[in-house]
């Protein structure tokens, strides 16, 4: 969890209620369709919590018939009271960052443009030790912030 964290793009839609959430994730796997090279599913595996059902929450992109991206996800089971995207609006807000990282889970509106997709898949999970050991902070050469 701490590389989503440290990765300078995806730690913008993460705020402190998404952080504690996202402190159960166990794993992050991302699949690519042997079939369609443009495709690939995203999960999400979760121990159990206080803020939602689902061992898995997954969300898949790939062409559609004509040619066109889509995507999908699967329904994140909240538990009672706890639905982070209700607190917020599920939509990006005009910097493009989403008010509750789980919003992004719901998001189908521009699968071609899914730069969280985008990230996850292309950066974060290529290379997942460069975010792990770096943290968003630099020292400066005294050594304080």
């Amino acid at each position: 969890m701490c590389q989503l964290l440290n990765h300078p793009h995806l730690s913008a839609h993460i705020d402190e209620t998404d952080e504690d959430a996202l402190s159960y994730m166990t794993d992050l796997e991302i699949e690519s369709f042997k079939n369609n090279k443009l495709g690939y599913r995203i999960r999400f595996h979760f121990r159990r919590n206080p803020y939602f059902q689902n061992n898995i929450i997954m969300k898949e992109l790939h062409l559609g018939m004509g040619g066109s991206p889509m995507s999908f996800s699967n329904p994140i089971l909240w538990q009672r009271g706890q639905n982070l995207t209700t607190q917020s609006e599920p939509r990006k807000s005009s910097r493009g960052v989403y008010q509750t990282f789980f919003s992004w889970f719901s998001d189908h509106s521009n699968p071609g443009q899914d730069d969280v997709a985008q990230i996850l898949k292309d950066d974060l999970y290529r290379d997942p030790l460069r975010y792990y050991l770096t943290p968003l902070w630099e020292p400066r050469e005294n050594g304080r912030l």
